[in-house]
């Protein structure tokens, strides 16, 4: 007779608690998912999202019945100022470009879905996880109802961690890791398809395009509309460019100030920005991008404005395995190589395989583990690449060491600490 399935909860509705919810479901257990924000709040700040080879394999093995979701991009290509193709390198893994809304909505429905032989699946919004505490053989956590302040608690048999880098659940278990702000911000935006420059066309054959100036860089890829949308003349063009800000500025203060007045740690949603520090940021474009890029920046829909922010996690499990940390709750990295998806992705599909006996928790927190500092030294070193237009010293670029290994399969490299 098999084991009675888990009562599981899952704090943070997001990427990543959904795609935990979507494997553990699957796998027969109960699961319910809290997230503290509403759907609409939970949009405001998506753009652009990028699947890696395990955000890929997730969405193939649990999600078999949704297609074309995403653009491959096979190539980078650093544009000069004048658009001319300066250099096209190989991106060194599969990677796909989509938009975080589409994936958020195929990873919710999935959820919501209830098979023959799944487990229930449920999902509340307004709901903010304030403490956790382990009771023996299970977990109890409290949260209170954002609308009324209501407090209540749950207990389950294994709590996943998903509320992202600024994670309450991690600050309860260790208080000492926290988000630290990187030295620059990331402007985002998206245009039509009909409004990209010609010398952008070549998003449409599976390039990501890079601009390095002084102190900054800007990149931009294929991304289906946001309705989904993925047929020729209804795509977006979506941007990111990233600069330096001061975080003690007069400059950095007015940047994460919203239109109400509300000061933001983090992200200034859509819709959220101010004019005047939208004015401000155009005019200082206007200088420093070549005219394409600037034209399609002045031409954003619905820009917004995160402060980046990195933390690198030392362990994913506590309570005897009883609460794991995952995604950006566990490790935060800079966002240049696109893999926050791909972390929580490999983490849920680890759990499987926990799941199905073929190896303990703490093999498949090694596995995860190692991969994560891996990719967040990567993660760093692509960020400073972009605006110094050097890597740190010794660093191998993960594309060179594929072209090495494939000549000499008993190359290796060491990875350095980048700060």
């Amino acid at each position: 007779m098999g084991q009675p399935p888990k009562n599981v909860l899952i704090v943070g509705g997001s990427i990543s608690g959904l795609m935990h919810g979507v494997v553990l479901k699957s796998l027969g257990q109960n699961v319910r998912i809290l997230e503290a924000r509403d759907p609409e709040d939970l949009k405001a700040e998506a753009g652009g999202l990028s699947l890696g080879p395990h955000g890929l394999q997730l969405m193939k093995k649990f999600l078999p019945d949704v297609h074309s979701y995403a653009f491959l991009n096979t190539h980078t290509q650093f544009l000069g100022a004048d658009g001319t193709v300066l250099r096209e390198i190989p991106i060194a893994f599969k990677v796909e470009t989509s938009s975080w809304n589409l994936i958020y909505g195929q990873l919710k429905e999935a959820f919501l879905h209830q098979p023959p032989n799944h487990g229930k699946g449920v999902y509340e919004t307004g709901k903010r996880a304030t403490d956790i505490m382990d009771a023996s053989e299970r977990i109890v956590v409290s949260y209170e109802d954002v609308k009324d302040g209501t407090q209540r608690k749950l207990e389950a048999d294994l709590v996943i961690a998903a509320d992202g880098g600024r994670s309450i659940v991690r600050s309860k278990v260790i208080p000492d890791i926290y988000p630290k702000y990187a030295g620059y911000v990331a402007w985002r935006g998206c245009v039509p398809e009909a409004l990209v420059p010609t010398t952008m066309k070549a998003i449409f054959d599976g390039k990501l395009l890079m601009h390095l100036g002084k102190n900054n860089y800007i990149l931009a890829y294929l991304i289906p509309a946001l309705n989904g949308e993925i047929t020729p003349g209804k795509r977006l063009l979506d941007w990111v460019w990233y600069d330096l800000c001061d975080k003690n500025s007069h400059e950095f203060n007015e940047i994460m100030t919203d239109s109400s007045g509300r000061r933001r740690n983090v992200t200034v949603p859509k819709g959220y920005l101010s004019k005047t520090a939208w004015e401000k940021r155009l005019s200082s474009a206007k200088p420093a991008l070549p005219d394409d890029w600037f034209e399609v920046v002045s031409q954003a829909q619905t820009p917004f404005v995160t402060a980046i922010t990195s933390f690198d996690g030392t362990k994913a499990s506590f309570f005897n395995g009883k609460l794991i940390l995952a995604g950006d709750a566990f490790t935060q990295f800079r966002p240049h190589l696109g893999l926050s998806c791909d972390q929580a992705a490999l983490q849920a599909l680890q759990l499987t395989k926990v799941f199905s006996g073929e190896i303990t928790l703490e093999q498949g927190e090694k596995v995860v583990l190692d991969w994560s500092r891996e990719f967040s030294l990567r993660s760093a070193a692509m960020g400073q690449f972009g605006l110094t237009g050097k890597y740190p010293e010794g660093y191998v670029p993960l594309y060179v060491l594929k072209e090495r290994e494939a000549k000499d399969a008993g190359y290796n490299t060491h990875l350095q600490s980048v700060d």
